[in-house]
């Protein structure tokens, strides 16, 4: 069985070629870069190879094989020759990627909501739910936003420290999430034997950017109780209405604090923040708690807000941004807030400091 390959880029200079075998020789470079099925590794460079022998011919084309592997195919002076890329975390020199292609992971509670939640971000490739309490993550993405804001949910739920392999719009990237954090980090292509400068034309030929320090993210991820995940309903304890039982019990707990107009904020702001409501499905519970707690401008609310921008998770922020106004200190704050943010590249904050401000403003 042969190996077949995929051409993500190319270029050919006839600039020293007699104009009348143009067109036959682009016919041919045409064919010889078609990513077709039926033209394995060796018809590909049997082509190229016939091509650079034409006088005057210079060809090079950016190319990916069956096992991931990327390498240049560059022919001129009549002859051919491959370049041969890795994966790096360094530009400058080999420093080969620690994580793993469609790796194997453990899961907590229920893999088919995990793999949802995946497939919802745009995974590419099947996600395979092994049946052991595990699953195979996905290689190839749509979107590395909508990607890491899946892995900030799901990220407590995964039972691995393990980096693993990425790849977006022919872009590859190391993922690693542990020790409370989520960071994703561009990989260079490096020519190991053949000297630097291969990877940048690579990339041109293929049309993909070069990884930069702006293509990095490294988030602070919520913790989330393992309990949070049994199937079986929390029990509910009389003591702590706002954090045991069910979603509606909390809910129904939280609207009869508010009819009675309570004051005691200090129990509700540690309810929000406690991790028994940080679960996903208690999402609805901690927008209550937000609704009532924006009405009052204190010190310690506008406190909570601010915590709410930094922390809160992707599904929630709307909800933030759309109560913040209430906050006069907060409003106060928060221009020179995201400017900070913005000066030391947190992207991610400082758009939800602008939306709240934007909000307020509306």
């Amino acid at each position: 069985m042969p190996v077949y390959d995929r051409v993500l880029g190319s270029h050919l200079d006839l600039e020293g070629v007699a104009p009348a075998a143009h067109d036959e020789i682009q016919r041919r470079f045409f064919a010889a870069i078609a990513n077709d099925a039926d033209v394995s590794v060796q018809d590909r460079l049997d082509r190229f190879t016939e091509l650079a022998r034409v006088s005057g011919v210079r060809l090079a084309v950016a190319c990916e094989g069956e096992e991931l592997d990327r390498y240049l195919v560059i022919g001129n002076d009549g002859s051919v020759r491959i370049v041969v890329l890795r994966d790096s975390r360094a530009a400058d020199q080999l420093e080969p990627a620690r994580g793993s292609i469609h790796p194997e992971v453990a899961v907590v509670g229920d893999a088919n909501a995990i793999v949802h939640r995946l497939e919802q971000a745009g995974a590419l490739d099947p996600i395979y739910d092994l049946g052991n309490g595990a699953i195979t993550l996905p290689f190839r993405w749509q979107s590395r936003e909508e990607l890491i804001r899946a892995l900030v949910e799901v990220a407590p739920l995964l039972a691995t420290s393990a980096p693993f392999l990425v790849e977006i719009d022919d872009r590859r990237f190391e993922i690693s999430v542990a020790h409370g954090r989520l960071c994703c980090e561009p990989l260079h292509l490096v020519a190991p034997e053949d000297g630097a400068g291969f990877g940048e034309a690579f990339c041109e030929l293929a049309r993909m950017p070069l990884p930069s320090p702006a293509d990095r993210v490294e988030l602070v991820l919520r913790t989330r109780p393992p309990v949070s995940t049994m199937a079986m309903p929390p029990m509910r304890d009389p003591g702590r209405p706002y954090t045991t039982g069910t979603a509606d019990q909390r809910r129904q707990s939280i609207a009869a604090a508010v009819a009675a107009k309570t004051k005691d904020l200090a129990r509700l702001i540690a309810a929000l923040q406690d991790p028994a409501n940080a679960d996903p499905r208690y999402d609805q519970v901690r927008r209550d708690l937000y609704r009532y707690l924006a009405a009052h401008d204190t010190r310690e609310i506008a406190g909570l807000f601010l915590w709410a921008l930094q922390e809160e998770s992707e599904p929630m922020i709307e909800t933030i941004t759309l109560l913040a106004w209430r906050q006069s200190a907060l409003l106060a704050a928060l221009p020179d807030l995201a400017e900070a943010a913005e000066a030391r590249d947190d992207q991610r904050l400082a758009s939800r400091m602008r939306a709240a401000l934007d909000e307020a403003q509306a």
